[in-house]
């Protein structure tokens, strides 16, 4: 038996976006070679503080749903009451 979850679930999943982000894409990212060498470290540094950027956003949304599902549960615990 799978876990079905929840029009409340399914509705902020949608809204949080339930896949993550690709974290990896911008470290492959082509330079373009028009740009001067403090140009393209500035693009990098840009691109770094976009991963870490990126994987902070992954790490509160996972926060944000083990919370969400911590209050259903409380919630439904106490509707038992």
């Amino acid at each position: 038996m799978g876990f079905e979850p929840t029009t409340k679930q399914a509705e902020i999943a949608n809204l949080l976006g339930s896949t993550p982000p690709d974290n990896l894409l911008f470290l492959s990212a082509a330079v373009p070679v028009d740009l001067s060498p403090e140009e393209r470290s500035e693009l990098e540094d840009i691109r770094r503080r976009k991963g870490a950027l990126l994987m902070e956003i992954q790490r509160l949304r996972e926060e944000l749903r083990e919370a969400i599902m911590e209050v259903e549960g409380l919630e439904s615990s106490t509707e038992g009451r």
